[in-house]
C-alpha cells in the first residue's frame, strides 16, 4: 500500500482525537431507553443501537449512522433499506463531528431511529 493511499485511510492524529472524543460524549449522553455503541475505524464513526434479537434476545448491534472523513470533512450517512450507506438529505459536511451526531440524535426526519 502506498503512503498516498494510506494517508486517504487513516484520520490525522488531532481528527482522530477529537473524534474519539466526540463519540464518547455523545455515547455518554444519550437516554437511558435506547442504548447505543460506536467506533472509529480508520477514516469512519459508525454509530450502532444495540437491541435484543426479536426470537433470541441475544444483543444484537445495527449500524445506524456513518460519519464518514473525506477531503478535510465529515459527512453524515444513514443505513438504507438494501442495507447501503446513504447520503443524509440537505446536511453539509463539516469539520468537526459533534454537529452530526447532534444529527443522529434528533433525528428529524425518522430515518435513524426504527419506530
Amino acid at each position: 500500500m502506498s503512503s498516498s493511499s494510506q494517508a486517504i485511510r487513516e484520520l490525522p492524529e488531532f481528527v482522530q482525537k477529537q473524534a474519539q472524543q466526540a463519540l464518547h460524549q455523545f455515547l455518554n449522553h444519550r437516554p437511558n431507553a435506547v442504548q447505543l455503541d460506536g467506533n472509529l475505524h480508520r477514516s469512519a464513526i459508525v454509530v450502532y443501537e444495540v437491541t435484543p434479537h426479536p426470537l433470541t434476545r441475544e444483543q444484537v448491534r445495527l449500524p445506524i449512522g456513518l460519519l464518514n472523513w473525506r477531503d478535510n470533512r465529515w459527512r453524515l450517512y444513514f443505513r438504507g433499506t438494501r442495507g447501503r450507506w446513504v447520503a443524509y438529505p440537505d446536511t453539509p459536511s463539516v469539520q468537526r463531528p459533534d454537529p452530526l451526531l447532534d444529527c443522529i440524535a434528533q433525528d428529524e426526519l425518522g430515518i435513524f431511529w426504527r419506530q
